[in-house]
């Protein structure tokens, strides 16, 4: 059978949706496709899928996120300075709306862009030279930290990263057989 990577997420996306354990779920998907080249591609995808315990606990942080998202868009469209600088926000919110914890990497680069061009802005003065540089800059960098923390943080607290554990043991006729085993 050949591999396909979208139905494979499809089917580990519902089957932990509907509550049956990641360790299940992969065991299920490398059973029928049985070809060791694929235990960590497999292993990967059930990893960045969500279960539904941790997403009711941590989804709030999600949500306060996806606010912040938003009103930074908002602030951009109401002031129609760089109206292109709203795409970046809308990219990010898109990935944080719909989950996509792979990519959440991204925000953390969004927020160390942000901290380097707010310093940058702070040292060389102010383009417009009106407003509050200080404030306009330290929101810009406070902000940046935010984002490299979620970004850091967030795919870690949804989807914990598996170990490959092996296990011994003897079989019938007295050899020690290992098998690898993934742990959630």
């Amino acid at each position: 059978m050949k591999f396909d990577r979208q139905k494979v997420t499809e089917l580990a996306r519902r089957e932990i949706m509907a509550g049956k354990p990641r360790e299940d779920v992969f065991m299920d998907i490398y059973s029928s496709y049985n070809d060791p080249r694929l235990h960590k591609p497999i292993a990967k995808i059930v990893q960045y899928i969500p279960e539904p315990e941790r997403i009711k606990k941590y989804g709030v942080i999600n949500s306060i996120f996806m606010v912040l998202l938003a009103a930074i868009n908002i602030a951009c469209i109401l002031t129609f300075e760089n109206l292109y600088l709203t795409i970046l926000p809308l990219i990010l919110l898109c990935l944080v709306a719909t989950r996509q914890l792979r990519h959440y990497h991204w925000i953390t680069f969004c927020g160390g862009l942000a901290i380097i061009i707010s310093v940058t802005m702070l040292i060389t003065g102010e383009p417009g030279g009106q407003g509050k540089p200080f404030a306009e800059c330290g929101l810009a960098a406070v902000t940046g930290v935010i984002f490299i923390l979620f970004g850091i943080y967030m795919p870690k607290l949804l989807t914990p990263d598996y170990k490959v554990v092996e296990e011994t043991t003897t079989d019938s006729d007295g050899n020690t057989v290992t098998k690898k085993k993934i742990v959630f």
